[in-house]
């Protein structure tokens, strides 16, 4: 029946696969776009010409309109613009409501075996005595600072993956993954606690960009992992294969199924199918969710230290410094960024006209927005000086045909090596929006790559060895890789 059902559906698979399971995300990602819905048909049709990223996680919200935010008949908030009530997508409701929530979907008539994977039926599994074991012993110490810090989030991330139907113990996943460490980079240039890599991230509504990166926000991140598991759950109709693609990827598992006409994770691991570390993988978080269950049994203290509160999310209108809503409401910056530790910069993203970042809800809603009616709204192109901001519909030959510089020029000045280019993000291009010495000429900032020398340089860029020499201070013509020096013409 398997084969029969594999080869029936052998294409439409293949699509899946080939495009990372977007058409999933386009219906189930957590800032799903209502506008931009559209048919399995149409997706498949887009798909042939590429799905961009914006298309799928835009969530621009449109600017209050002048005379309304002049109307001294309306309440503060909406004069200022910023939003009170919080509004779907689902990302955005308060952690009390998203119990409710979870709540409600048990009283609908799910079931409990919906929220739970029995993960204790494999307590005796051979490989998974071997992890208790050695977090009992080796691993004792990187646990127990993993269970401590997990306990901060854990309130708010069991409530945020049971809200989105996904099983408790799915918690676990994360410890593994990260540790729960928000700002955990892996040597694949996955980040946050549930390392997502970019493109994975982007896909499923998460903005990476100079301003911020949502991969760092537990919520945010979560709901996203959330709804990248759930798109799984159903292409392989089982929670630990879903966990397992998570780990190594989708169409290794889906060519493994195939190979081995097989749906049953642990007769795949067992017989070595899977790469050491994802056959690894369900066997860690079995274990440390069996030792998390009772901790005085494995040795394992019980954390007693403070958990994430209760938090409220307030749309600001955007870009606004950090400092200057930390100056209105007396809030620490310390204290803001550490609800929000996705934030990169001391401004909210220039490309928006809203931004909203979560506050402890010990401040109501309407004593901040009251403190914050004095809040400066920077103009939206301040994005420093020498900078381009991306707009949509940009390409890398506009920009450099507007500054007067070829594509190949303005790659290397900005460290790029793709024509892909991300809507909000900002370009280096003061080759024509010039920075200035003492000396007065303008010139541009270059990192030495393996291979460059002063001549090679020179020659590119229609200027002089000495001229390079006199602007960058240089006794000797020698320059290193990564070096960074200025350029510049006669």
């Amino acid at each position: 029946m398997l084969l029969t059902f594999l080869r029936s559906y052998q294409k439409k698979i293949g699509i899946l696969l080939s495009y990372g399971l977007t058409i999933f995300s386009i219906s189930s990602c957590v800032y799903h776009n209502p506008e931009q819905d559209q048919t399995l048909e149409e997706a498949l049709l887009r798909s042939d010409n590429s799905i961009e990223l914006d298309d799928l996680s835009s969530n621009e919200e449109e600017a209050p309109e002048e005379e309304e935010k002049n109307n001294p008949a309306l309440p503060l908030g909406e004069r200022l613009g910023i939003v009170q009530e919080i509004p779907v997508p689902e990302i955005e409701l308060q952690p009390e409501e998203i119990l409710a929530a979870a709540e409600a979907h048990e009283s609908q008539g799910f079931q409990e075996a919906d929220f739970s994977l029995d993960l204790d039926q494999y307590a005796d599994y051979p490989i998974v005595k071997k992890w208790i074991k050695y977090y009992t012993t080796t691993g004792r110490k990187t646990l127990q600072i993993h269970f401590d810090r997990g306990h901060f989030y854990k309130p708010i991330l069991s409530k945020l993956l049971r809200q989105q139907g996904l099983p408790g113990e799915i918690y676990y996943q994360a410890l593994i993954e990260s540790g729960f460490s928000p700002s955990a980079v892996s040597t694949a240039k996955a980040v946050g606690v549930w390392q997502f890599i970019s493109e994975t991230a982007k896909r499923y509504g998460l903005r990476i960009d100079n301003y911020i990166d949502e991969r760092k926000d537990p919520i945010r991140s979560t709901l996203a992992a959330a709804s990248y598991l759930n798109d799984l759950k159903n292409v392989f109709n089982s929670w630990l294969l879903a966990m397992a693609a998570y780990n190594t990827g989708e169409s290794r598992v889906m060519n493994l199924i195939v190979r081995y006409k097989t749906r049953n994770y642990w007769a795949l691991s067992e017989q070595t199918k899977f790469p050491k570390e994802t056959a690894n993988y369900i066997p860690k978080i079995v274990a440390t969710y069996i030792i998390d269950k009772n901790p005085k049994k494995y040795g394992f203290t019980t954390p007693n230290t403070a958990q994430m509160p209760e938090l409220i999310a307030i749309a600001l209108p955007s870009p606004v410094r950090i400092d200057d809503v930390s100056t209105l409401t007396g809030i620490p910056v310390s204290s803001i960024k550490k609800f929000n530790p996705h934030l990169r910069s001391n401004t909210t993203p220039s490309y928006l006209d809203t931004y909203r970042l979560w506050f402890e809800k010990s401040h109501t809603q309407e004593e901040l927005i009251s403190k914050l009616e004095d809040l400066t709204v920077l103009p939206r192109e301040s994005v420093g000086p020498g900078y381009y901001l991306i707009r949509r519909g940009d390409t890398l030959a506009h920009i450099a045909k507007k500054f007067g510089l070829s594509v190949k020029t303005l790659k290397l000045m900005n460290g790029i090596k793709s024509n892909r280019i991300v809507t909000g993000t900002k370009l280096l291009v003061s080759s024509t929006i010039k920075h200035k010495d003492k000396n007065g000429p303008g010139y541009f900032k270059y990192t030495v790559k393996k291979g460059d020398n002063l001549f090679s340089l020179a020659k590119k860029y229609g200027t002089s060895i000495k001229y390079l020499l006199q602007i960058n201070a240089l006794k000797s013509p020698s320059i290193y890789v990564g070096q960074k020096i200025k350029i510049g013409k006669i």
